[in-house]
């Protein structure tokens, strides 16, 4: 029954946090309803037991890719003076959100169960599975992609400092 109610949550916060995204008047808001809905998919992607992609999903792109969009946010709008606080009730609201989730995060790892011994071993290794097969037959595309990125963010670098020359 916890477990319904959980995806439910979830399910309910990536849909929130998309519609967040396509409604949000300011880009910063809209990242941060990005990052929920990365990290409502990633905890959806857990609790389906694909372990590895819901961390992959967390790392990946509510760590990285959310960062690397406020980066590039927060550096174009810092020319036209819509990065700064306008209220300071925004300020101290964040910190008792923060302070919240600091108490709620102890608050569950206090009252987790740890396992006692080895964990029963599975009958196959997935990530090992998946990484083997990413490295032997996709190594070509995985560095295609890799060039790919790469490019893509020389290409933002440049923009921005033609931009700010300008």
């Amino acid at each position: 029954m916890l477990e319904i109610i959980l995806f439910a949550c979830f399910g309910l916060a990536a849909i929130v946090g998309a519609i967040w995204v396509i409604l949000g008047k300011n880009a910063t808001w809209s990242a941060l309803g990005l990052l929920i809905n990365f990290c409502s998919l990633g905890a959806l992607y857990i609790m389906l037991n694909a372990p590895f992609v819901g961390l992959i999903q967390f790392i990946v792109y509510a760590g990285a890719i959310v960062v690397m969009f406020l980066f590039v946010i927060m550096l174009l709008m810092v020319a036209r003076g819509e990065g700064q606080d306008k209220k300071p009730v925004q300020r101290y609201a964040g910190i008792a959100l923060a302070v919240l989730l600091a108490a709620g995060l102890v608050y569950v790892a206090v009252g987790a169960a740890m396992p006692h011994g080895a964990l029963p071993a599975t009958p196959q290794d997935n990530v090992r599975v998946l990484g083997l097969t990413l490295f032997s037959e996709y190594l070509l595309p995985l560095w295609m992609a890799g060039v790919l990125f790469l490019i893509g963010m020389i290409a933002v670098v440049m923009l921005a400092k033609r931009k700010r020359e300008a």
